[in-house]
Formats: C-alpha cells, structure tokens, sequence
C-alpha cells in the first residue's frame, strides 16, 4: 500500500504511463521508434519507451483515463484537426477537455522519478495546482486560474525529407527539454505523435500580468490556430535526428 499522487489516499497503486498508453502503442507499432532524452546522442530504438511507474490508484487512473480518451484522439481525428494554407492548422476542441488532458501529462512528467522527466522541476506549488485541478476537473483552484499560469502552444510538424514519411515524423519522441523564453516565463517543450507541445509557466500568480504569453496559445476557443513547421526549421529535430531518423527507415527490399 502507498499514497496515490493524485487523491493522496492509501490505496495499491497501478503502473501508470507517463506517456498515454494509447499513444505510446501506436507510435511503437511497426517499425522503430526514435526517443531523444535530455541531452544524449539520439538513437534509433525499438525498445520499450513506454514509461510507467506506480503512481495512481486505479480510481484515479480511471480519471485521467477520462482525459486521455479525449484528447489522444484529437491529433489523429481529421474532423478536429484542418490545414489552413500551408502554414497554420486549425484545432476544433473542447477547451477544458483538451488543456486538461495536456496538464495531465506535463503533471506526471514532474512526478515520475524516470531521469528521461528529470528536467521538470515545476515545484510543488505548481504541482499541487495541476493536481487539483485534475482531480476536480476544474481549471480554477483557490480563485487561482490554471490557465493564467500555464499557457500551451502546439506545433504541427510538416515533413520536408522526400526519403521520410508523415508516420516516421510521428514516431520522433522527445522527453521534456527546458528552455527559457526570459525572466519571468520559461518553457517547457516536448514532441510526440507529429507535434511540439510547449508549457509556458511563470513561477508566482504575482507575475502573471507581466509575464509572456505566446502568440499561438490554447484559449477558451472551440478554434484554436497553431503553426505549421517544417522539420528542417526545428533544429533540435533537423540537426541532431537527421541521421537517427534515416537508420530507423525500413530497409527496401
């Protein structure tokens, strides 16, 4: 028995997926995977990178279960997602559905003790919001609004190798990297399933009127619009996957 991390009662606590299992299964399924951690070399893999850890009673997983079965479906579902020209795509989603869903994960990545999350380091303040939060289903605890503290972004990313396909551009997973946008706000960024998702986050409600927020932002919108990038504009992606991202490619025969 131990405490669960989202209610915080005494229960047996289930292996729980950092990554959304649905997602992690179809990355993985047929043919290699790319995983990029921190700062080591990049590497083609075919291994587990299916991250769990005991963390959540089964209640609970049933909760943030809820979350996923939205929100894993929103980047594969054509009806949710539409170009608009070749640079924007256009997000028709629940707002609260969709940014909680989004929280939920940034809010075990800052839990979980696998050194692949070891950058997040939201502090517990943050962590006690999200879980809250979560917990709740609310996007307000303590007259403090969630989203008033931490803004996302989305990144498309469009594929420009004639050699590459839109699914291997879908298998490049990178765990969390921390970068900072200036003083007040720095961010967060991850990629998975053909997407960067970045967290924008200040450290105090105080400073939220002066901190930064990104132009491209999920807002209390059913129409979000979120850019379009090549993945030779992503350096982390062009410079450093390149050569991993070839070697993974089935070999012709």
């Amino acid at each position: 028995m131990d405490k669960c991390k989202l209610c915080l009662k005494e229960s047996v606590l289930q292996e729980s997926h950092i990554l959304p299992n649905s997602i992690a299964k179809r990355i993985k399924n047929n043919g290699q995977t790319i995983v990029i951690t921190n700062n080591r070399h990049p590497k083609a893999e075919n291994s587990n990178f299916n991250y769990v850890e005991p963390m959540l009673c089964w209640d609970c997983e049933q909760i943030l279960c809820k979350y996923e079965k939205y929100g894993t479906n929103v980047t594969i579902n054509n009806n949710l997602i539409k170009r608009k020209g070749d640079d924007l795509v256009v997000f028709k989603v629940d707002f609260k559905k969709y940014y909680l869903y989004l929280i939920s994960i940034l809010w075990r990545a800052g839990l979980t003790n696998h050194r692949e999350f070891s950058t997040v380091r939201l502090g517990l303040p943050f962590l006690e919001l999200m879980r809250n939060c979560l917990l709740e289903n609310k996007l307000t605890w303590q007259k403090i609004h969630l989203e008033d503290l931490i803004s996302i972004s989305i990144i498309k990313i469009k594929n420009e190798y004639p050699h590459l396909t839109d699914e291997s551009i879908r298998k490049i997973i990178i765990t969390p990297r921390l970068d900072d946008d200036n003083s007040q706000t720095r961010y967060y960024y991850m990629m998975y399933d053909g997407f960067v998702f970045a967290y924008y986050y200040t450290g105090h409600s105080s400073l939220i009127q002066n901190r930064t927020k990104p132009k491209f932002r999920l807002r209390r919108s059913t129409r979000n619009k979120f850019p379009a990038k090549g993945i030779k504009s992503i350096p982390i992606i062009n410079n450093k996957l390149y050569d991993a991202q070839l070697a993974a490619q089935p070999k012709k025969t």
